[in-house]
């Protein structure tokens, strides 16, 4: 059709107008008909086309939904490969970003802290502080009549120190005044404080000759030394936690380091000297199936396999001590030598005694801890425990003799109120009682001999009532140690 122009005769202009008119009501029919604006068809077909729409998004949703899940479950069976590696990742991305969230807007150190369960039952005084910083929530109560084992006491936690919760260790002269402060921050281990995850849990603590301390996180912060007035000594490659035991006149240390490892370090560079598997332990002692306890195992239908499964449950070992037999109590323990190392696995409920020159388990027990932390070497010849006793209402303190396989409870957790759910340290006295730490109470208490209360100390946080601030441990020294001959040598 041609256009109308202005050459163009009238009639055949008007013919060719009449045209496009036609032409434009029939494709305006047409729209009406097959869709177009107020059509029949249309407010029919609508809801028809909705519902197709909303059907095949539902089916790629739900397929993309199976095929991750699949994806996931493959991924998990099979966890060795890259890509299977990256699947995990990309599944656990929500997860990773709501807690990062999280932590950014909360407080890093909510975790860090227990709900105070005593205040309000006793009467607690402040401890006395003699240092320049402000040292808030540390109360204490000393029970009629008893009497304390005299010395000098270090807590290693976390504690409110100028208004803020800070990571420290405290030194109580033997009439209970605070005398010294070992201050630390994420400097000294050499690792970046950031906002991104929850405060790491102090965990690991030696006090050495010269006043310096050698301190371990649970996560994140490698070991650390520091010396007695605050400054850095070195930061080690080792992330030891839960415990560390110097040795060999304080040349090297002991301790458990990440994915459960056992690892020697050299306390003048703090240089990883010495690493000790679990599959090496394994290995050692093939006779000894708790170690593969949490091992994961499939039925092997249709193949009678002969193979052992290559993975276990998470956290299968949870090693948290490893406790060098000095010289000095050795003779006690004539079945073992010294340098022989108490171990204790959380996740097993095991403790076992390792000889770390040809990793054979010479002596263990699985039959009577259910989550216990901290064995200790005892100048009895006996071993003692922090039994947590997880979920279980009261945690306690048992005492084995690994000659007989006998075993007693030293301390009922009970009529003292105690219970760790995680964690914990003790220390036996010279005069007969027994030093606790109960960690998940935010609380450090001393028996007598007979297992009645002494005295008991609580690490309040201030900012948050009714709230207690986590002690890792409390380590008692006796009056006269040398070390805090140098209490004056820094400005308080």
């Amino acid at each position: 059709m041609r256009s109308a122009g202005p050459d163009q005769p009238v009639k055949e202009r008007d013919e060719n107008a009449r045209s496009i008119v036609a032409e434009l009501k029939s494709l305006a029919r047409e729209r009406d008909t097959f869709g177009g604006r107020g059509g029949v068809h249309r407010r029919k077909a609508a809801p028809a086309r909705t519902a197709l729409i909303l059907l095949r998004n539902s089916v790629a949703g739900l397929s993309a939904l199976a095929l991750m899940a699949f994806a996931v479950v493959w991924s998990v069976r099979n966890p060795d490969g890259g890509l299977q590696k990256a699947v995990l990742t990309l599944a656990d991305a929500p997860r990773f970003v709501v807690e990062t969230v999280a932590n950014v807007v909360s407080d890093r150190f909510a975790l860090s802290r227990t709900p105070d369960v005593f205040s309000d039952r006793y009467s607690y005084r402040p401890v006395v502080n003699h240092t320049a910083h402000r040292i808030d929530g540390l109360v204490m109560r000393t029970a009629p009549g008893a009497l304390p084992q005299p010395g000098w006491r270090v807590l290693y936690g976390i504690f409110g120190i100028d208004g803020e919760p800070s990571y420290a260790a405290i030194a109580l002269s033997p009439t209970f005044a605070i005398e010294h402060i070992w201050l630390l921050n994420g400097k000294v281990s050499g690792d970046a404080v950031t906002p991104f995850e929850p405060a790491p849990y102090p965990h690991g603590f030696a006090l050495l000759r010269d006043g310096s301390i050698v301190v371990g996180f649970d996560t994140n912060y490698h070991s650390a030394r520091i010396g007695f007035c605050g400054e850095p000594i070195w930061s080690s490659p080792a992330y030891l936690n839960h415990a560390i035991y110097p040795v060999d006149g304080e040349r090297s240390a002991w301790g458990v380091g990440a994915h459960d490892t056992i690892q020697q370090v050299d306390l003048a560079t703090g240089r990883v000297v010495r690493t000790i598997g679990m599959d090496a332990v394994r290995r050692a002692n093939p006779d000894i199936s708790a170690l593969d306890m949490l091992r994961i195992d499939d039925n092997g239908l249709g193949a009678n396999d002969r193979t052992g499964a290559s993975r276990s449950h998470a956290d299968p070992y949870h090693l948290n001590d490893a406790e060098p037999l000095t010289p000095a109590m050795a003779s006690k323990f004539p079945q073992f030598r010294s340098g022989d190392l108490l171990l204790s696995f959380r996740s097993l409920n095991m403790i076992a005694v390792l000889d770390p020159a040809t990793l054979r388990i010479k002596w263990i027990d699985n039959d009577h801890l259910f989550r216990q932390h901290d064995p200790d070497w005892e100048p009895t010849g006996h071993i003692s425990v922090l039994d947590n006793e997880m979920g279980r209402g009261f945690s306690r303190i048992v005492d084995f003799d690994p000659r007989t396989g006998s075993h007693s409870v030293a301390v009922k957790g009970e009529p003292l109120n105690f219970y760790t759910r995680i964690r914990g340290k003790h220390q036996s006295l010279a005069n007969g009682g027994i030093a606790i730490t109960s960690s998940g109470q935010g609380r450090v208490f001393e028996t007598d001999r007979n297992g009645r209360l002494a005295v008991e100390i609580l690490n309040r946080d201030n900012r948050t009532k009714g709230m207690n601030f986590l002690i890792s441990e409390e380590v008692i020294l006796p009056p006269n140690h040398p070390v805090f001959e140098k209490a004056q040598s820094c400005t308080k």
